[in-house]
């Protein structure tokens, strides 16, 4: 319904609307059911992940279904926060959204990067939101973490940084050097690259 919904409001404001649709992710086949009729039969760009289903993280073997049939269709997933796996202490102050939303988003783009999904499948088109989370403010440590510890080598072939590359970012960080900071992170050393960032306008960045 919630799809059907979307569809109607973008055929009535092409110019102004594009959605994205949400997906019954407690029932996986279902949603890459879905995710294949909203695209094809609703015209809708790609579908919405939050950052766990009921406990679980996005780098269960349960969600692979989705994540195929992504790829199969060539459209991206939206990666937004909800309230994080452990938040016990996060409940007092709304820390919950302050600070639990991006360190959930980054726990989940972690998992999907170490897990080696993106391995597996590397025409998977993902968008992280709020700048990603707080995993931009920590890539020294990934980059050391991949280093030292054998762990973060076992599915992952090269270093984290050059999935997390891979994944798209909107600009919703409210701080604009830390914005600018992270876009050149993403752009630099890359002969070939198209960036896109979701504002309130698509900007592509070419180089």
């Amino acid at each position: 319904m919630a799809n059907d919904g979307f569809s109607d409001l973008c055929a009535e404001y092409p110019e102004r609307l594009s959605a994205l649709a949400a997906l019954p992710l407690q029932s996986p086949r279902e949603a890459a059911d879905e995710l294949e009729r909203a695209v094809k039969e609703l015209r809708l760009s790609g579908g919405t992940l939050m950052t766990n289903v009921n406990g679980k993280p996005l780098d269960t073997e349960e969600l692979m279904p989705v994540y195929e049939k992504a790829v199969k269709l060539d459209v991206p997933l939206f990666i937004h926060p909800t309230s994080p796996i452990n938040h016990k202490f996060m409940e007092d102050f709304r820390l919950v959204p302050i600070l639990g939303f991006g360190v959930d988003t980054s726990l989940s783009v972690l998992r999907m990067v170490f897990s080696g999904l993106l391995e597996k499948l590397p025409n998977l088109k993902l968008i992280a939101s709020h700048l990603g989370g707080v995993y931009p403010y920590l890539r020294g440590r990934i980059e050391i973490g991949y280093s030292a510890y054998p762990e973060c080598k076992e599915k992952i072939k090269k270093s984290p940084l050059e999935y997390l590359k891979k994944i798209w970012v909107d600009s919703i960080i409210y701080d604009k050097d830390i914005s600018n900071q992270h876009m050149l992170f993403l752009v630099r050393k890359k002969l070939s690259l198209e960036v896109t960032i979701l504002t309130k306008l698509e900007i592509s960045i070419k180089q």
